[in-house]
């Protein structure tokens, strides 16, 4: 812009812009500034060349990408150029060789890297080189060497590779990836020991191990047992992390007692007692605070465990996490209260409608309808209040919601009726909710008669501006094919209907159809493009410019287009310039709409697009040669994009994941057909998979084991990975490789392990069944076992509970599922089909119903185990959940409606939390926070400050001050503050909360909403008061002078011509008495006195000697005495002054107010009596003007008196407004008028 404005011109100006639906581009401006009639504008084009920066971009990092993938592969990568010369020695390479690239012959190699053949013995000869290999057209698979490399032990490694070529067949180079196989080796080799079958006794103390532990995962449930004799303690899995402690050695009693809180530790140790001298069970909800710091709700069961002897030897029992249960149902009271806070606290009128009728209005509805309470309208038809114009429309709105549940409503603008019959406009909107057992609607209002007001002033006041042409990044031509649309009527005429077919027949119709083209005008973009001298220069040389068969087949499409009937055409075409220069542009073709009938005008875009084509031409060239790369390496490589899909994988990722490339791209990591394992055998979290964490830390990750479960075996690999960022350091890939360790991983796990496990595993059979039992009864989860060699089924004892059937009765699998309604049982059929036919295990919530006729809902999970490829068992767990299902859909309804209400109020809810401490956070934040933060609810959620520091500094302490009293007196939250937008714009906000103390902080539910524009116009307003006030002043005052103008005039020249004219007449009497008519003089004489009385009293009336000589107190009794005498009032002043020392301003304003009151009583008020009295209060001054006339009606406002000198009694309001002073009328029709006037005397503002 300062280009422009200094030079007069810009050229060739890059910026980013963001279009109006938020995308991001690059635009290319150049601009001059002309003059045209006189008046001078500004004229420019835009070019985009996003896609060429983006070419250029994607081009280099493609190269920074192949480094850094290079770089951070845990295998070596070496490569080799066209002419056998080395170029790349990865970080891994050099460790391994111990040196980097040497400038040495082929025939060196072996020797100075330390190649070697398998034995480690004998020196590679130079045929036998890997990359040497490859380089001469071989492909290399799996050939192992040995490299020694100085100081480090020998290493044995797997080397895969190839040469690489471009399309056209032409050699670029070779490449060999080398993988470290020698701890693989060493354990293949040591591998001794053989496989021992434990089936039959572990099957057993698997069934029950997997029950425990899935119904201790489900559940959070762990079992204990206390040996009375040894005071040993053992713990299982769940308990230890309960405990918030790693699993090991169980703390001592009086640890575990210290972690119930609350009053929760004396309750347990007389259960414990108890249950000990009474041996008598307890379960207890007990308040517990774990090694973590986390409080916790538990549910502790014990049992007491007898000897043959009736003698008590030992405790066991169970131990549950119930916190999310409390929460569930705490929230669900929370939910209900916020809900009816959230629906009082709303500024917006809100009702909720069933069968038609009210069922409840906040206060705000209330007010609207101009009722006293809620119980005026409660059961009325709401339609009443509506007019009836609208009736239709809204019936048929309601209508078409009940019947599509799947419309958003739209607000509904309508007229509303009071009680008082007064038509308001309003904007409704609905949702359908369930009420007090009914269908009915939540329905919200907003006034919106301001807004129509304004809108009628808005299209009473558009005026229509004319705009100047928008001048495209491109050459323009105008040109006229109304010749071409004659030719095309002719050939229609003749019977022609595809053109494409004609003009494929009749090639020289075309070329005859080209000359027929006028280019009626050209812009100057094409100079440079076109590489011509000027515009002249342009045209002479259009047939030169598309002489080329790929530039006649274009033209040719083109003209079948138009002939058509299209009225737009666009493709890439190439051209050659003046120079000889090829060039690629990019063609559009508009008819302008006022000649789709003749073609007189067409208008011709072209963008040079050349250099775009060559890049997009370098960036094919560089993925080629790096998926050749990728291709050869022995790692497998996968690329994530932002969102964990996958966008690419290599040949080898594709062998070590069982699959195929076309199985595998386009997956996200959570569609995996398996899951993914730590190293320990532990199921691996998706929020933990090396993808996510790369993408949440934005850093590397090396040499990460990791388990793939694969439906017919596992894989193990190890991973590494780096994520891949755009110039704002935004991660837009994520490139992870990893190598097979399988086998090696399989051998480790066959040398570890141990005989004991079985010895170990048939002691806890015993232990394993009770705490299995007792921990269904608690979790209501139940485990099954069918073996689907017998068909023998194996139910626990909480399955028998679930399914109220007999004990030692399982049913079989057909009669199982009988035990599922109609429209579950296709679900649980199919998931069993697929379990025992595809090995695919299941986890799936459906709806049950008992032997008893109990409807209830259950969690069934499946596993299945296979043998040579077939499944020969089936087991798992099942749940009773029916409370969870009860109390997430009450949740569910409840959030349901509060999201109803957030989304449809003005402004953001919140729910704002101060603690003790001080520290504070947002809990809940409406969608609502977009609108008026420019924040995402999530983003606020995460980080309050982000809004905190939007707040204008001059605010702050204002807003602190304000949270603070409400925090401390529980008062209701009111505040008005400016904020700074991220978008720079500032913005007015109200909050309004209610705040509510819960244990040892307050949380408000507020609603914030934008106020801008009632600020704005409060800012408009008070300018125009103050504009108002200056000129009502100044107008006083003129007027003041031109009364004291017009009686000195009066005095000094009128008056004095009359007396000396009366002297005159007299003299003259007296002089030529006989000789005159005297009684003719007398009448001449008598109406010399009366003008002379008339223009003395028009003097006092319009600037009164008195008020600027003897001051104000003197003046109001002149007055007094005058108007009594002149209008026959009985008046009386009376005042607690004697003398008043005023500004000139003060005295003429306070004087005239009272004048221009006193001549209203007089005029209107058919008054007999009139009270004046002036009196001082300390520093206030009071005046009161009273009469006993006919009244007027107080409601109609005041109104301005055309006929009188000054603004009547509008005129009044203003002159006491500026003395900073109130007015205040007492009247009624029939009753009389008091008027009282207040200020501050002596004010700052005018001494």
């Amino acid at each position: 812009g300062q280009q422009l404005i200094k030079n007069g011109k810009v050229k060739d100006f890059e910026a980013e812009f963001v279009t109006k639906s938020g995308e991001d581009r690059i635009w290319k401006t150049s601009g001059e500034i002309v003059q045209i009639n006189n008046e001078k504008y500004i004229l420019g084009i835009i070019e985009d060349v996003t896609e060429m920066r983006i070419a250029e971009l994607e081009l280099k990092r493609q190269s920074e990408f192949i480094h850094t993938m290079t770089e951070n592969q845990p295998a070596g990568i070496v490569a080799c150029d066209a002419v056998g010369k080395l170029v790349l020695f990865n970080k891994a390479a050099k460790e391994w060789h111990g040196i980097d690239i040497l400038k040495i012959s082929q025939d060196q190699w072996a020797e100075n890297y330390g190649l070697y053949r398998e034995d480690g013995k004998t020196i590679l000869e130079m045929d036998d080189i890997p990359l040497i290999k490859a380089f001469k057209g071989k492909k290399v698979e799996n050939y192992e060497m040995v490299i020694k490399a100085v100081g480090q032990k020998p290493r044995l490694v797997s080397c895969n590779g190839a040469s690489f070529f471009e399309k056209s067949g032409k050699r670029l180079g070779a490449v060999i990836v080398m993988t470290d196989i020698t701890q693989e080796r060493i354990i293949e080799n040591n591998l001794k020991k053989s496989e021992s079958d434990l089936r039959k006794a572990l099957m057993e103390v698997e069934r029950n191990e997997f029950l425990l532990n899935e119904a201790g995962r489900m559940a959070k449930i762990g079992a204990w047992e206390f040996d009375l004799a040894t005071q040993e303690i053992r713990w299982s899995d769940q308990v230890f992390e309960l405990h918030g402690i790693a699993k090991g050695e169980v703390p001592d009693f009086d640890f575990i007692m210290s972690c119930y809180i609350d009053g929760s530790e004396e309750i347990l140790r007389n259960a414990i007692e108890e249950c000990i001298n009474q041996k008598k069970k307890y379960e207890l909800e007990l308040r517990f605070e774990n090694a973590r710091k986390e409080k916790l709700w538990v549910k502790a069961i014990g049992y007491p465990i007898m000897n043959e002897k009736d003698e008590i030897v030992s405790l066991r029992g169970v131990v549950q996490d119930i916190t999310e249960q409390k929460k569930k149902e705490n929230e669900l009271k929370f939910s209900e209260k916020r809900f009816r806070a959230m629906i009082e606290g709303a500024p917006d009128p809100i009702f909720i409608q069933t069968n038609k009728c009210f069922a409840y209005l906040n206060k705000h509805a209330v007010n609207l309808f101009g009722a006293k309470d809620e119980k005026e309208l409660i059961g009325k038809p709401v339609l009443d209040f509506f007019h009836p114009d609208f009736h239709k429309a809204a019936l048929e709105r309601i209508k078409k919601l009940n019947s599509d549940k799947t419309l958003v409503p739209e607000p509904f603008e309508q007229i509303l009726i009071k009680l008082n019959g007064k038509e308001v406009w309003v904007e409704t909107k609905g949702e359908p909710i369930f009420f007090n057992n009914e269908n009915g609607g939540l329905v919200f209002i907003r006034d919106i008669s301001f807004r129509k007001n304004a809108e009628k002033e808005l299209r009473d006041s558009e005026k229509r501006y004319k705009t100047l042409f928008e001048n495209q990044p491109t050459i323009i031509w105008e040109e006229d094919f109304s010749d071409l649309k004659k030719q095309f009527d002719d050939l229609k005429k003749e019977g022609v209907e595809d053109f494409n077919i004609y003009f494929d027949q009749h090639p020289e119709v075309v070329k005859e159809l080209a000359a027929k083209v006028k280019v009626v005008e050209v812009n100057s973009t094409g100079i440079e493009i076109l590489e011509a001298e000027s515009k002249e220069d342009i045209v002479k040389n259009i047939p030169y410019y598309f002489d080329s068969d790929e530039a006649w087949l274009k033209f040719k499409e083109e003209l079948v287009a138009l002939a058509h009937g299209e009225v737009s055409f666009q493709c890439e075409i190439p051209i050659r310039t003046v120079k000889g220069n090829s060039k690629t542009l990019y063609l559009k073709l508009i008819v302008h709409p006022d000649y789709t009938n003749d073609l007189k005008k067409v208008v011709v875009t072209f963008q040079d697009i050349s250099e775009i084509k060559k890049a997009e031409k370098e960036l094919r060239d560089s993925e080629y040669k790096l998926k050749e790369l990728l291709n050869n390496l022995d790692s497998g490589i996968v690329i994530h994009a932002a969102d964990t899909s996958i966008i690419f994988n290599n040949q080898k990722a594709a062998e070590i994941l069982r699959s195929s490339y076309d199985k595998i791209t386009g997956k996200h990591v959570f569609d995996y057909p398996w899951n993914f394992l730590n190293e320990d055998g532990s199921i691996l979290s998706l929020e933990d998979y090396p993808v996510n964490q790369i993408l949440k830390r934005k850093e590397v990750i090396k040499n990460m084991v990791i388990g793939m479960n694969h439906k017919e075996n596992t894989i193990w690999a190890i991973l590494s990975g780096f994520p891949v960022f755009n110039e704002k350091r935004e991660i837009i890939e994520v490139v992870t490789s990893f190598i097979d360790i399988t086998a090696q991983v399989e051998a480790n796990l066959r040398l570890t392990e141990n005989e004991a496990e079985l010895k170990m595993a048939l002691t806890e059979i015993e232990r394993s069944e009770f705490f299995l039992n007792e921990t269904g009864k608690l979790s209501k989860i139940g485990g099954w076992d069918l073996d689907l060699t017998t068909m023998t089924p194996y139910f626990s004892e909480e399955t028998y509970r679930i399914y109220e059937i007999p004990h030692g009765k399982p049913p079989k699998l057909e009669d199982g599922i009988l035990f599922y309604p109609i429209e579950a049982r296709e679900l649980v059929q199919k998931a069993v089909s697929d379990a025992i036919e595809k090995h695919i295990n299941y986890d799936i919530e459906v709806p049950f119903i008992t032997a008893k006729g109990k409807h209830i809902w259950v969690r069934t999970i499946g596993q299945v185990q296979v043998k040579e490829g077939v499944a020969i068992r089936l087991f798992g767990t099942i749940q009773d959940i029916t409370n969870l299902k009860k109390t997430q859909l009450e949740i569910e309804k409840t959030n349901d409606l509060l999201e109803a209400i957030t989304n449809n109020l003005p402004g953001a809810v919140i729910q704002y939390k101060m603690n003790s401490d001080g520290s504070d956070a947002l809990t809940y934040v409406s969608s609502g926070s977009n609108e008026i933060w420019g924040i995402k609810p999530e983003e606020a959620l995460k980080d309050n400050s982000k809004i905190w520091n939007q707040i204008d500094k001059n605010s702050i302490d204002e807003v602190n001050d304000s949270l603070q009293k409400s925090y401390l007196n529980l008062s209701p939250w009111n505040v008005e503050f400016k904020s700074k937008l991220p978008n720079g714009k500032n913005k007015w906000i109200q909050g309004i909360g209610t705040p509510k103390k819960i244990d040892d902080s307050v949380i408000w539910s507020s609603i914030m909403l934008d106020i801008t524009n009632r600020k704005e116009a409060d800012e408009s307003i008070k300018k125009y008061q103050e504009s108002l006030q200056k000129l009502t002043i100044e107008l006083s005052l003129i007027e003041e002078k031109q009364r004291k103008d017009i009686a000195a005039n009066i005095h000094d020249h009128l008056s004095q011509s009359l007396v000396i004219s009366k002297m005159k007449v007299r003299e003259f009497i007296k002089k030529n008495n006989s000789s005159l008519n005297v009684q003719d003089l007398t009448t001449v004489i008598q109406h010399l006195s009366d003008a002379i009385e008339n223009s003395r009293k028009i003097t006092y009336d319009l600037s009164p000697p008195v008020l600027y000589e003897l001051g104000l107190i003197e003046t109001l009794y002149w007055l007094a005495e005058k108007t009594q005498k002149e209008h026959g009032l009985k008046v009386s002043f009376n005042t607690n002054q004697e003398y008043l020392k005023l500004s000139e301003k003060e005295l003429i304003l306070i004087f005239r107010t009272i004048q221009e009151l006193i001549n209203n009583t007089i005029k209107h008020a058919k008054a007999t009596e009139l009270i004046i009295k002036l009196n001082i209060q300390v520093t206030l001054f009071e005046i009161l003007i009273a009469d006993n006339g006919i009244g007027f009606d107080e409601d109609l406002g005041i109104k301005t008196e055309k006929n009188n000198t000054g603004f009547g009694l509008f005129s009044v309001k203003e002159r006491i407004q500026n003395l900073f002073g109130t007015i205040d009328f007492d009247t009624a029709i029939g009753k009389g008028t008091r008027v009282k006037i207040t200020f501050p005397l002596n004010s700052s503002k005018y001494n």
